[in-house]
C-alpha cells in the first residue's frame, strides 16, 4: 500500500520523528513510500510553555502552505511513475537527546508516566468539574471517576494537551517532574539557539496561550 508522511516540527526540524514513521510504515508494514514532507508548525507542548516559550507560534507560514498544496500535488504523480524517495533525515548523534528519547517510549508511559499525573482538586472542583481534559484528550485517555474528577489510564502519548487546556492549571504531569525539567530546558535552550525557529514570550491563562508583548 503506498504511503506518504506530513510533519510538522515546533522546535527540532527534521528531527528523528518523520524517520521513525517511515521506517515503520516501509520496513515493518511493507508499504510503499511516494512522498515525504515536514515544515514547522506551532510548538503547543506544556512544559515549553510552563517555562514561558511559544516556539515556531506563526507556522505554517504562507510559504509553507503553498509548498504543502504543491506537495499533496504531485502524489498522483508518484503514484503512477517509479518514484525516487526522499532520503530519511540526518540522525541526530546527541547524547541527552538519545536519553530523552528513550524515557519517552511507548513503555514507560503506559506503565509509568500514566500513573504520574495528579490532580489539585479543588482547583477542578473551582470550575465545577469542566470536563475540558476529557473532551480534548486526542487518544480519549481519560474518564470521569464516580465524583466526577478526571482519571489517566494507561494510552497516554505525553501530549500534555489536558494540562494545557485545564483552565485551572489543576493537572499536574509526569513531565513536570525535575527530572525532565532538565530536559526541558535543556530543549529550549538548545531551541533558542537556532536562528530558524521562531518564538515569543508566553504564559497561559485559562486555558489559553497568551503571547506577551
Amino acid at each position: 500500500m503506498p504511503f506518504f508522511v506530513f510533519v510538522l516540527e515546533g522546535t527540532n526540524v527534521r528531527g528523528t520523528a518523520g524517520n521513525r514513521v517511515r521506517f515503520i510504515l516501509e520496513k515493518k508494514k511493507g508499504g510503499r513510500d511516494v512522498g515525504y514532507f515536514y515544515c514547522n508548525g506551532k510548538d503547543f507542548f506544556y512544559p515549553y510553555i510552563l517555562e514561558g516559550f511559544f516556539f515556531s507560534p506563526d507556522h505554517p507560514t504562507q510559504k509553507e502552505l503553498k509548498l504543502a498544496e504543491f506537495f499533496g500535488k504531485q502524489i498522483p504523480q508518484h503514484l503512477s511513475k517509479q518514484y525516487v524517495k526522499e532520503p530519511y533525515d540526518p540522525q541526530l548523534h546527541n547524547l541527552i537527546y538519545s536519553f530523552e528519547h528513550f524515557l519517552t517510549r511507548r513503555f514507560f508511559a503506559r506503565w509509568m508516566y500514566s500513573l504520574l499525573f495528579f490532580l489539585n482538586k479543588k482547583r477542578c472542583l473551582k470550575c465545577t468539574k469542566c470536563k475540558i481534559c476529557i473532551e480534548v484528550c486526542p487518544v480519549k485517555n481519560i474518564r470521569s471517576n464516580k465524583k466526577g474528577y478526571p482519571v489517566w489510564r494507561q494510552k497516554c502519548i505525553l501530549c500534555m494537551h489536558c494540562a494545557l487546556k485545564c483552565p485551572e492549571k489543576a493537572i499536574f504531569t509526569a513531565l513536570q517532574l525535575p527530572i525532565f525539567r532538565i530536559f526541558m530546558i535543556y530543549n529550549i535552550r538548545r531551541a533558542l539557539k537556532n536562528p530558524e525557529i521562531d518564538r515569543v514570550p508566553a504564559l497561559i491563562k485559562k486555558g489559553q496561550i497568551v503571547k506577551e508583548k
